[in-house]
């Protein structure tokens, strides 16, 4: 089965070819999400008392507080993954973090690194991880 292929409609994990797409590609972002919440820091400052030169209506841009919840909804997204991960396959969660989220990262390289389950038990577990992640992503049922 390539990365793109969609199970039957018959399967308990179906997703149509828009659906996994959609999850696909939005597990591959979470190296993205991860560099830049690493580069962000709590360096940035508040503005000084008196200086009201902020926004283009008045307002005092509050950099520190823009960071933080920049910083929070990366941190939300890569837990959406790093969370479901472990639920989905607790003794395999780092390894289908990698498969998912890592570009060509296939069984092949994973069974390099010592993965502890076969072929089979993984793409099981990877479909499943993208199923949990549609609905949590959208409420599906």
């Amino acid at each position: 089965m390539t990365e793109l292929e969609t199970l039957s409609p018959k399967s308990k994990y179906y997703l149509t070819k828009a659906q996994f797409r959609t999850v696909y590609y939005y597990a591959k972002q979470y190296p993205e999400w991860l560099n830049e919440y690493n580069a962000l820091n709590h360096s940035v400052k508040s503005p000084a008392p008196g200086n009201d030169s902020g926004g283009s209506n008045g307002t005092v841009s509050d950099t520190t507080a823009l960071l933080g919840a920049r910083r929070a909804a990366l941190r939300s997204r890569m837990e959406i993954i790093e969370d479901l991960c472990e639920e989905v396959a607790p003794e395999i969660s780092n390894y289908l973090l990698l498969g998912v989220t890592g570009d060509g990262v296939g069984y092949q390289e994973l069974d390099n690194m010592n993965i502890p389950c076969g072929r089979n038990t993984y793409y099981s577990k990877r479909r499943i991880f993208y199923h949990r992640l549609y609905q949590t992503l959208y409420n599906a049922g």
